[in-house]
């Protein structure tokens, strides 16, 4: 059902008859995409209104598509095995489907006793038309329908989250995955930032992540891919110069000393006429993303939260372990300075997205002695074991605030 040709028909119901009519369609109508709904004030990723002087870039970031019938379609009936839960995040719910008996699929569903406010439906709308526009990219996730809150995505199967690599290792005591593999891991987390950032090819970045951590690559077919844009950012431009207009990262304050120091001191000063450069703070949040895959340590891990930040403030970065500092292997050498580019402490210092992306591939084709890349692909990255659970308690003790 959800491949990646099209389907299109034509369903009649016939009340009189109680019989349905189906016509088959060639291609699919060409229907004028919704209006996207008003946007409501609200404390998620932005403060939701458009500065004065700032328009959005491109019409699209107005506009929704839902696919309200590919949603629907979906056999949610719990029949041998068929519907798995995995896990839930901050508001959604996510169940692995055996849809119909041949495809697995991804559903994603806001949690039961959570509040559905109307600005709920606009997390959910830039969500869905992020994904749509970023299908063309191999480490992005797909997307294959959304209607209202719900979501039906590309699975992930057994191979889990960038998360669920780092605590798999952990637990077991023993980091066993090959250095060319982390250079190639790092080259798909690149891979798939750049792309969300350069995808118009207009020299503008129109579309940022805002949450990009850990839990946000799930690997599929030998990819860790970009996923799970709840709290994108659709920039704008400025009305007169047409400079991409700086925003407010309103995030949470549990996680700070995962975010950039310019939102950091943003978030503590919070003089309200002053915002950021939010596709900077993507490429510095990539960089922790990064150091994890290769150190699998969390960030200052030994200090805790508070004098990390202290410590992420005063311009110092979580230490690098003794073994990669001296290491001599092109591989670690090429990771670490790609983390270091990702954390410089300027934001106006700091490469893009498509520079890290750059240099990660000059290094890998180096690495393997090939002339072209082609799509990177990791084949030693082994199951989750059986009974897995996707906890992340971990994950939350390193962050909270101490």
């Amino acid at each position: 059902m959800f491949s990646r040709r099209n389907h299109p028909r034509i369903l009649q119901y016939d009340a009189e008859s109680n019989s349905v009519t189906t016509q088959n369609l060639e291609t699919v109508p060409n229907l004028e995409p919704t209006k996207a709904p008003k946007e409501a004030g609200s404390s998620s990723s932005e403060e939701d209104e458009y500065e004065p002087t700032c328009q959005p870039m491109h019409e699209w970031q107005t506009r929704t598509f839902p696919v309200c019938n590919n949603v629907h379609e979906v056999n949610m009936r719990p029949e041998s095995g068929s519907v798995v839960f995995i896990n839930c995040g901050g508001s959604r719910c996510a169940f692995k489907i055996l849809d119909n008996g041949n495809d697995w699929v991804v559903l994603k569903i806001p949690k039961y006793k959570k509040d559905i406010e109307e600005r709920s439906f606009e997390k959910a709308r830039k969500d869905g038309m992020a994904m749509e526009r970023l299908q063309a990219s191999p480490y992005v996730l797909d997307i294959f329908g959304f209607c209202g809150l719900s979501q039906v995505i590309e699975p992930g199967l057994d191979g889990g989250a960038t998360h669920d690599l780092i605590k798999t290792t952990r637990l077991r005591g023993e980091d066993t995955l090959p250095v060319v593999d982390k250079l190639k891991i790092v080259y798909q987390l690149a891979s798939g930032v750049a792309d969300m950032h350069t995808f118009e090819n207009d020299g503008l970045v129109s579309l940022v992540h805002n949450d990009i951590c850990c839990h946000q690559f799930i690997f599929v077919d030998g990819i860790y891919k970009l996923n799970d844009f709840h709290l994108a950012h659709f920039q704008t431009k400025n009305k007169t110069s047409h400079e991409v207009c700086k925003a407010y990262n309103g995030y949470s304050d549990h996680y700070k000393l995962i975010r950039s120091p310019e939102e950091i001191s943003l978030k503590v000063n919070r003089p309200r006429n002053q915002n950021v450069l939010l596709e900077k703070s993507d490429v510095y949040t990539l960089g922790n993303v990064m150091y994890y895959i290769l150190t699998m340590k969390w960030l200052f891990e030994t200090q805790g939260v508070s004098k990390g930040i202290k410590e992420l403030m005063q311009g110092r970065r979580s230490p690098f372990p003794e073994k990669i500092l001296k290491s001599s292997d092109r591989g670690i050498r090429a990771i670490r300075k790609a983390i270091e580019m990702c954390w410089k402490h300027d934001p106006e210092q700091r490469p893009s997205a498509d520079t890290v992306r750059n240099f990660l591939g000059n290094e890998l084709k180096a690495v393997l002695g090939v002339e072209e890349l082609g799509v990177v692909r990791v084949t030693s990255i082994s199951p989750l074991p059986e009974g897995y659970k996707y906890t992340d308690g971990d994950f939350r003790t390193m962050f909270y605030d101490d």
